[in-house]
């Protein structure tokens, strides 16, 4: 019922909830006041008008947020996994241009919002209810666009925002020393909401970018409260490309080389790619995979004269040419210790490609 609801207001609101000792259960969020995605963009050929590229990189917006919300709820970003009631939901997302500067307002993220949570409360069964709230905030404020463009998320974990001490205190890391607060409090809550809130800060945050590379030329961008300037968006958008399309695919492949980063906490793993037709470099977080996967891929790469490896990954390409762009590492299947044990699978593969 409507009086059982807690509409939530802000930011502030969240950190109430999260301090309020006698909630036992959090109840049913409402997202219908806050927040939303709201973009006001500034310069020559933004005076209430939309471009292509802009309404080009909105879809591509809501098609992440789309990949994000499979990977709360159904631990995966492969969209087959979406059921109809899942897709239903995004069909609800529209976008209103006002006059003036282009402001774009976002309709209807409320009902992803409050799917994501549901998803949270159901299906995060060892979080306390502490946790279950500070999850909920730091995703929901994640698809607002709130944490996007933190220049401490462009190069670490989001896993690490809590032991950025001191340094949240710099003007520089306003955002951010909200981020590492809704961290702190769902660190230790398990690798199950760690994988999952990697994987969608990963997803949507590409969409925000895209759409900030779109208006590439604007003179500022208030993006959900984050003020950009020219020299902001050109950083933010250098070698940055908005990208038409992006695929889940399934093949079986010889690892090539496979590279850590500490520093950025991720692995890069190059193989050929049979679709594309050349060979290819994606990466994955560190700890995504878990043991058991990451061993079979450490398998298949160590003695890769003679092994190959079922992979499932995502790769966002360029449309006009269907070149690969770049993409994500999300699963790893069976190893396989020569070509005649997988050339019939491989077939089969090429089959569903087609």
């Amino acid at each position: 019922m409507a009086e059982d609801k807690i509409v939530l207001t802000g930011i502030e609101h969240v950190f109430e909830l999260i301090k309020d000792s006698s909630i036992n259960d959090i109840g049913n969020l409402d997202f219908s006041k806050w927040p939303n995605l709201h973009i006001t963009i500034e310069g020559d050929k933004y005076h209430g008008t939309i471009t292509p590229e802009l309404a080009k990189s909105l879809y591509d917006f809501v098609y992440q947020l789309k990949r994000g919300y499979a990977e709360i709820k159904y631990g995966t970003s492969n969209l087959q996994r979406l059921r109809k009631k899942d897709e239903a939901l995004f069909d609800s997302i529209t976008f209103k241009i006002s006059e003036g500067s282009s402001d774009v307002i976002s309709k209807g993220l409320e009902r992803i919002f409050e799917a994501i949570a549901q998803a949270i409360k159901d299906g995060f069964k060892d979080m306390t209810p502490r946790q279950k709230i500070a999850t909920i905030g730091l995703v929901v404020l994640i698809g607002a666009g709130y944490f996007a463009f933190d220049s401490y998320l462009d190069h670490q974990h989001a896993q690490e925002m809590a032991q950025i001490g001191n340094e949240a205190q710099n003007s520089a890391y306003a955002h951010t020393e909200r981020m590492a607060e809704l961290v702190a409090e769902v660190s230790g809550a398990g690798a199950r909401a760690d994988q999952a809130i990697s994987g969608f800060r990963r997803h949507v945050e590409e969409g925000h970018r895209n759409i900030v590379h779109s208006v590439s030329d604007a003179d500022h961008i208030n993006y959900s409260g984050q003020s950009l300037n020219e020299v902001d968006i050109q950083r933010i958008t250098h070698e940055m490309p908005v990208t038409a399309d992006s695929e889940t695919f399934t093949e079986i492949v010889t690892v090539e080389q496979m590279k850590r980063f500490v520093s950025r906490q991720e692995v890069r793993v190059s193989f050929y790619a049979p679709h594309f037709d050349r060979q290819i470099t994606i990466k994955y977080d560190m700890g995504y995979l878990g043991a058991k996967k990451e061993n079979r891929l450490m398998e298949a790469f160590s003695d890769n004269v003679r092994k190959a490896v079922e992979i499932e990954y995502s790769a966002v390409f360029n449309d006009d040419n269907g070149d690969f762009i770049r993409g994500t590492l999300i699963s790893i299947g069976d190893v396989y210790d020569s070509p005649a044990d997988w050339s019939d699978d491989l077939e089969d593969l090429d089959d569903e490609v087609e």
